[in-house]
């Protein structure tokens, strides 16, 4: 059964074109020794907890980076129909589904990784039946979701407490090294996945998309970040999103404002 999911605003996504930012690892960031040690036991955590199942299971070998095929997790589809479905009902949900090319998912969602054509394909499918406002609801709804389950199932308690007495900068700079070194393949597919330092002190997560999809599919992204950060790390914490297209590619961008 899938968890009850809060409602948040929903905001609108700037659209800007931008050169390619650079590339920095996440571990240079870390301000200490003693950071590093302890981001580096808790990606071994999260190893544990993502890596399992839930956005997770076998990757198909050669798969692994090939637009299309890259697979991702069956929280994408499964939490994106309970969002459908928590919005519009079980029999508008499945007809939408049908309407989509997806009418399968109704009643049989995956329970194993999934290439990530199929998710990005469903959004598409379902754009010109419900809008992009309520697109963009049901896919943060469906983040969200994701979310909570990793909360609820597969992240373990131990590691929520220990990022929860942290300092507001080593907390997020931590969650989210753990999570590009053991789960972000979860929901990057083809693309990729890394933090950058900002000039100003903040933090900006990327989700590069770059099999076809549409510019709000980063609204999936966001929830899970949005609910995850403000969870573990400050429930006041802005995260503003950016979306920028280059060359094909969505750069879904947060940005954690720590200033």
């Amino acid at each position: 059964m899938r968890p009850t999911m809060t409602m948040r605003p929903m905001h609108a996504t700037p659209f800007h074109e931008k050169p390619t930012r650079s590339i920095v690892p996440m571990a240079g960031h870390l301000n200490h020794i003693e950071d590093a040690r302890h981001a580096l036991q808790a990606a071994s955590v999260m190893g544990l907890g993502l890596g399992a199942t839930g956005l997770a299971s076998d990757m198909v070998k050669g798969d692994e980076n090939e637009v299309g095929l890259a697979r991702v997790g069956p929280n994408t589809l499964i939490q994106t129909v309970g969002a459908l479905k928590d919005k519009y009902g079980e029999e508008k949900a499945a007809k939408l589904l049908s309407q989509a090319g997806f009418g399968y998912l109704a009643s049989d969602l995956p329970g194993e990784m999934v290439p990530e054509m199929n998710f990005h394909n469903l959004v598409k499918g379902l754009k010109p039946l419900i809008g992009d406002e309520q697109l963009s609801e049901i896919l943060f709804n469906a983040g969200s979701g994701t979310a909570q389950y990793l909360l609820r199932v597969r992240i373990p308690g131990f590691f929520q407490e220990f990022v929860k007495i942290l300092p507001k900068k080593p907390a997020l700079q931590i969650l989210l090294f753990a999570i590009g070194k053991a789960g972000a393949w979860t929901f990057r597919g083809s693309g990729e996945y890394y933090i950058e330092n900002s000039k100003d002190g903040n933090i900006d997560i990327h989700v590069n998309v770059i099999y076809p999809s549409l510019p709000l599919v980063s609204n999936f992204y966001r929830g899970v970040f949005d609910y995850l950060i403000h969870t573990l790390v400050d429930p006041e914490l802005p995260v503003l999103p950016e979306v920028n297209v280059q060359d094909r590619m969505i750069d879904a961008k947060f940005v954690c404002k720590l200033n």
